[in-house]
């Protein structure tokens, strides 16, 4: 868990705040169930009742609320918005692709736009997919940075097909001329 280490604690940790308003990278029922809960000191059985979902699943968006809360951010801004500083949680990424950042070693939305992704070994999907996060939330640098990247990587790949076809047909010309030079030596031994 978070801040809290069981649901137990989890009141008492968020006990003395006064709930704000939903931060935005925390979906609209998950904030719900978690001021239920934990500001308004409804138990859990109650809960399940009203959402008509199960404890068990109420338990882990409690603790999933509170993990996101304690993120680490530096500013109020990161509260209402995705900053450079932003955990790379905040983009709002597939599972694939958050952990793909994650074993490249990004924590936050800096490390991401530090981070070539035409070079680093994530799939086609979840760079098109993190890249388009990045756009959405107006890091269009990085997403044309990428496009940039992507068209230099094409590039690389055309130019070295062709230096491929070029070298094949010089081998399969060099052939072509063995044949006929021995073709022509045959043709004047018969003559």
């Amino acid at each position: 868990m978070g801040a809290a280490s069981s649901l137990s604690d989890l009141r008492t940790t968020y006990r003395e705040r006064i709930p704000n308003e939903r931060p935005f990278f925390i979906d609209e029922r998950g904030w719900e169930i978690f001021s239920a809960y934990a500001f308004d000191g409804i138990a859990l059985q109650e809960i399940a009742a009203r959402y008509g979902t199960s404890i068990r699943r109420l338990r882990l968006v409690l603790v999933e609320v509170d993990r996101q809360l304690c993120l680490p951010r530096n500013s109020g801004r990161e509260w209402t918005q995705v900053t450079a500083n932003s955990p790379v949680e905040d983009l709002g990424l597939s599972v694939r692709a958050r952990n793909q950042l994650h074993d490249l070693g990004c924590n936050t939305v800096e490390d991401v736009l530090r981070l070539d992704l035409s070079t680093c070994h994530m799939g086609r999907r979840s760079r098109h997919e993190v890249l388009e996060s990045l756009k959405r939330w107006g890091f269009r640098q990085a997403a044309e940075a990428g496009r940039a990247s992507d068209l230099q990587r094409v590039s690389a790949q055309l130019r070295d097909l062709r230096d491929q076809i070029d070298e094949n047909a010089r081998l399969w010309r060099n052939k072509v001329d063995g044949i006929e030079a021995r073709l022509q030596r045959l043709t004047k031994v018969e003559n």
